[in-house]
């Protein structure tokens, strides 16, 4: 839809980031249902997970007094690390201690439950998504549950292991050391058709002393030196950017960088039949040893996805930092979902494919 009759324009937007907020919640209540604490990060703090494992050891004492097993404890310190109704609560108590909605223990285990369950939102380790290509094109980040972790993305639990063994082994690199942002390489308005995107950043771009191109196509040389060589790119322009350096050129590159992907669809995987495996340019980057890429699970418009960019350069490189500097690439992109006026339309497609990499150093003055 061409923006011909603005309020049109807008008024279907809207809509569409409405109906999709609506999905991701009925995701989280119908498909996750009272198990959603399952896909939550561990408790960070030692002392709040500790409380978490008493107040476990609390309803299963309780349980016990009826003389009642829990067949999973693990899923009941999920439930208990979740906000739950109490419809969800009294499934989960029947489920895991095969009781029946009637037995004498229901309501007293569903309001002990209530009583112990997490209250505030403490910090949490990182989730990581190991997506099947069925439901891989769905933003599990904007889930309302997995909006209060940090989240990224990896094609399988094989090559996860594979990627940290090698990082490992070689300890000069973004994932072990952190990013170094001023080691910064950008392409920005390769296309020369995007000029309110270059005059929102070039000059910030500029400012911080970053090598990069400006009004036009990157050098294939210039793109892979610097996918080797520097610890950040940031490509703000249309697609990924593979018209300009080919995927399987990335993959033959020992890639250092964590790429930035701002253009439309660029983290979006295509699938190509039931037996193969989604395949883009993120896994290629991740391929050829990225530990991480930010990229667009869809097409997005420009000026929101620049709020968008905006925000999270603004949270993540120290130099640049406004308010708070979060040094972790999930947390900020996190962070910098706020700022689309389509927050899910837009804000969604954001997505962290990879290891959750931080950027070094803290604001300058």
């Amino acid at each position: 839809m061409k923006m011909t009759e603005p309020s049109l324009w807008w008024s279907v937007r809207r809509g569409l980031d409405k109906r999709l907020k609506e999905l991701l919640k009925s995701i989280e209540e119908v498909w996750m249902g009272c198990w959603k604490g399952v896909f939550q990060g561990k408790i960070a703090d030692a002392t709040a997970y500790q409380a978490l494992k008493s107040s476990v050891t609390t309803v299963l004492v309780k349980a016990a007094k009826y003389k009642l097993h829990c067949c999973n404890k693990r899923l009941l310190e999920a439930v208990l690390d979740s906000d739950l109704t109490a419809y969800q609560l009294s499934v989960a108590v029947c489920r895991l201690f095969g009781i029946a909605h009637s037995h004498p223990a229901h309501d007293s285990l569903v309001q002990l439950m209530q009583l112990r369950a997490v209250k505030d939102n403490p910090e949490r380790h990182p989730v990581i998504l190991i997506l099947d290509k069925a439901i891989q094109a769905l933003p599990w980040e904007s889930v309302p549950i997995l909006q209060k972790n940090p989240v990224s993305r990896v094609p399988s639990l094989a090559y996860l292991q594979a990627q940290l063994w090698y990082y490992s082994q070689t300890l000069d690199n973004v994932y072990i050391r952190g990013a170094d942002t001023s080691k910064t390489y950008f392409i920005l308005n390769p296309s020369n058709d995007i000029p309110k995107t270059q005059a929102q950043f070039e000059n910030v771009f500029k400012g911080q002393g970053w090598p990069g191109v400006i009004g036009q196509p990157p050098q294939k040389e210039e793109f892979q030196a610097a996918i080797a060589g520097k610890d950040v790119i940031l490509y703000c322009g249309h697609g990924s950017g593979r018209e300009y350096l080919s995927g399987d050129l990335i993959e033959q590159t020992l890639c250092r960088a964590c790429p930035i992907l701002m253009g439309c669809g660029s983290g979006r995987l295509k699938v190509s039949g039931p037996k193969i495996e989604p395949w883009g340019v993120v896994l290629q980057y991740w391929l050829g040893g990225s530990p991480c890429v930010v990229a667009n699970l869809w097409d997005v418009t420009d000026r929101d996805i620049d709020r968008f960019t905006e925000g999270l350069l603004t949270s993540w490189i120290p130099t640049l930092v406004t308010k708070t500097h979060v040094p972790d690439i999930t947390k900020a992109v996190q962070v910098a979902r706020k700022a689309c006026k389509l927050q899910y339309l837009i804000g969604a497609a954001p997505v962290v494919y990879g290891i959750p990499v931080h950027s070094m150093g803290a604001r300058q003055s």
